[in-house]
C-alpha cells in the first residue's frame, strides 16, 4: 500500500511539472507543446487519483495486508487419531468423548470431530485450497453444534479459531492458546 501511495505523490508531482511545461510554452506561444504536455498533465492526475482509491480500498478491505507471514504448521492433520492424541498431550483431556460429524457434502473435507467438555472442535482439509473455501462455513456449523448441544450461547465464551493450512481448530482462547504453541498457526477471535 505504502508503494501505491508513493506512486500516486510522484503522478502529482509529474503533472505539477508538466503543468508548469504547459504554461511556460502558452507564452511562447508554441500551441502543439501546449496540448502534448497538457495531456499528460491530465494523464498523470487521473494515474494519481486511481492508486490513491487502490490504496485506500486495499487498506481498508486487507487490514492484515494482502500477503500474510507463514507460520509454522506441526499439527498432525494427518489422521484423527493423531489430532486427539496431540490435543491431550497439549493438557486437553476430552472428557465428553470425540465425536465424528458428518462431512458429507463438503468435498475435501478430511474429518470433523467435536468434543462437548471441554468445547473443542476440529476440521481437517484434503488441501489448502478445500481449508480456505470451506473454513468460514465449517465455524459457523461447529458453533451451531455447541449452541445446540450445550443448550448455551456460544457470546458467552473468548472463542477463537486456529487455522493451519489443512487444519482448523475452534475452541476457547485458553485451548487455542496451548495448542498454537504446540502446532503453530493463526489464532482469529471469534465473536
Amino acid at each position: 500500500m505504502r508503494s501505491l501511495a508513493i506512486g500516486a505523490a510522484a503522478l502529482i508531482v509529474v503533472a505539477i511539472i508538466l503543468i508548469v511545461m504547459a504554461r511556460v510554452a502558452s507564452r511562447r506561444g508554441n500551441r502543439v507543446s501546449v496540448r502534448g504536455t497538457a495531456g499528460g498533465a491530465i494523464v498523470a492526475v487521473v494515474f494519481a487519483i486511481m492508486l490513491t482509491v487502490a490504496a485506500l480500498l486495499i487498506s481498508n478491505l486487507f487490514k492484515d495486508g494482502i500477503v500474510k507471514p507463514s507460520s509454522p504448521d506441526k499439527s498432525p492433520a494427518q489422521s484423527a487419531q493423531n489430532m486427539q492424541q496431540s490435543v491431550e498431550e497439549a493438557g486437553i483431556y476430552c472428557e465428553s468423548g470425540w465425536s465424528e460429524l458428518s462431512s458429507q457434502g463438503y468435498p475435501g473435507v478430511t474429518d470433523v470431530e467435536i468434543c462437548l467438555k471441554p468445547r473443542i472442535a476440529y476440521v481437517t482439509f484434503d488441501n489448502e485450497f478445500a481449508a480456505d473455501m470451506y473454513r468460514a462455513p465449517l465455524r459457523y456449523k461447529i458453533i451451531e453444534m455447541f449452541d445446540e448441544q450445550a443448550n448455551s450461547t456460544i457470546s458467552k465464551g473468548d472463542w477463537r479459531l486456529l487455522s493451519g493450512k489443512k487444519w482448523s481448530v475452534f475452541s476457547y482462547r485458553t485451548i487455542i492458546d496451548k495448542l498454537q504453541k504446540q502446532w503453530g498457526g493463526t489464532v482469529e477471535k471469534i465473536g
